[in-house]
């Protein structure tokens, strides 16, 4: 398959900087791959940590009001790893596009 679509897809469905690894990008995939492990496991310890103290306090009954008092606390944090996740990811998709279509044109094998 060429590489300029093998790439983009590996990083869009499989795990972000795999499409660089693919196209023999590997120490920019593998800091992509890093970088977004980084953002996902901090944005995924902030939600633990909410749901871990929400329901200490017992609150809230109303599963619909579960993330009512979430703002006022990791909110900002939250959503600063959220758009970094996803700013990495949308990077990766597109330079493994780039880099794949350059090396499909040239007959390269590494960039």
């Amino acid at each position: 398959m060429k590489k300029a679509i093998l790439g983009p897809l590996a990083s869009a469905f499989v795990i972000p900087g795999l499409g660089q690894i693919i196209v023999g990008r590997v120490r920019k995939g593998l800091f992509i791959l890093g970088a977004n492990l980084l953002a996902f496991s901090g944005g995924v310890t902030l939600l633990v940590r909410f749901i871990l103290r929400t329901m200490k306090t017992g609150q809230p009954k109303d599963p619909s009001s579960l993330f009512k008092d979430f703002p006022g606390q990791d909110a900002p944090l939250f959503w600063v790893l959220v758009i970094a996740f996803t700013g990495l990811w949308l990077y990766s998709v597109v330079d493994a596009f780039l880099a794949g279509r350059k090396m499909d044109r040239t007959g390269e094998e590494t960039p």
